[in-house]
């Protein structure tokens, strides 16, 4: 994509989302926060659609298959750190567009950080997990009713550090948070559990694993029926490749290297979509922040 609006090598790029329009995938969409002024929509040659100037945006995931105001929408949630919110949008699948935001939650984190969304397959409840600076997390069930959105509080638990990226695994209700300086911390999802501190083996920094802190981005794919964990290494600027099981498994790093364009580097927030989306993109996407836009610097 091109480069978000900001001053001149001022961080502002952090996290995106994907969405693939099931219906006709050349509109599929991929949503980029801007932590200086809110999101880009981009189309998938990269090319902006929208932006929508709603305040500093953190962390952005989406879950498509909500019904709101008597539609099938995605329901997006990203993290405001201007209003100190949860932001709600949603994808118009007829038109492939994002709306303004529909509703600010306000939280009593003291500075939210962190998002990621989660769908329970034993209840189809939505849920938005938020994180704060301060290790808080937050756990919000998500209701559409009489076109209007209602949101509640149903988990709180912390953390033992500074956390941000999160990612859900709907399939199989665990919920994995990144500690910044420590590891991944992987949480049972559904609301009644009790929170314990289990780490994803080997995701410590200085675990003999090349991994670096700051621990940023996660996202979750699956190939040949195992089910991997990708995380953002800040700190070496790689990424690192697990294999989450019983137990789980550290398998390799890796780089984007300046090459046919740009390489990445300090990547805060990334996604995965491991399907096939179109011709182009056989077998899905990675999409991953780059902190600096510099070829061969």
């Amino acid at each position: 994509t091109d480069e978000v609006l900001s001053n001149y090598k001022v961080d502002a790029a952090d996290d995106p989302a994907i969405w693939v329009n099931t219906n006709d995938p050349e509109k599929s969409l991929v949503l980029g926060t801007n932590k200086k002024g809110g999101v880009h929509v981009y189309n998938l040659q990269g090319e902006e659609l929208q932006y929508l100037n709603v305040g500093c945006l953190n962390n952005i995931d989406l879950r498509d298959n909500f019904k709101y105001k008597g539609r099938d929408v995605a329901l997006v949630a990203a993290s405001n750190c201007t209003l100190n919110s949860i932001a709600l949008f949603y994808i118009d699948k007829e038109t492939s567009k994002l709306s303004d935001t529909i509703i600010n939650i306000k939280s009593d984190i003291t500075m939210v950080y962190g998002i990621c969304m989660y769908k329970s397959r034993l209840t189809d409840k939505y849920y938005v997990f938020l994180n704060g600076e301060s290790g808080e997390v937050e756990q919000w069930e998500i209701v559409s009713s009489d076109g209007k959105i209602e949101a509640k509080v149903v988990r709180e638990f912390m953390v033992s550090s500074r956390p941000e990226g999160m990612v859900a695994d709907d399939e199989n209700g665990v919920v994995y948070i990144g500690v910044e300086e420590e590891g991944v911390v992987k949480v049972q999802a559904e609301p009644e559990n009790e929170f314990k501190n289990v780490w994803v083996t080997g995701s410590n920094p200085g675990d003999r694993t090349l991994i670096s802190s700051d621990i940023e981005g996660l996202a979750l794919f699956k190939d040949n029926e195992k089910n991997y964990l990708l995380i953002s290494s800040q700190g070496n600027f790689s990424y690192a490749i697990f294999e989450i099981g019983n137990p789980d498994k550290y398998i390799n790093s890796f780089t984007v290297v300046d090459g046919k364009m740009d390489g990445a580097e300090e990547t805060d927030g990334l996604e995965i979509y491991d399907a096939y989306i179109n011709d182009e993109f056989p077998e899905g996407m990675l999409i991953v922040h780059d902190g600096y836009n510099f070829i061969g610097d």
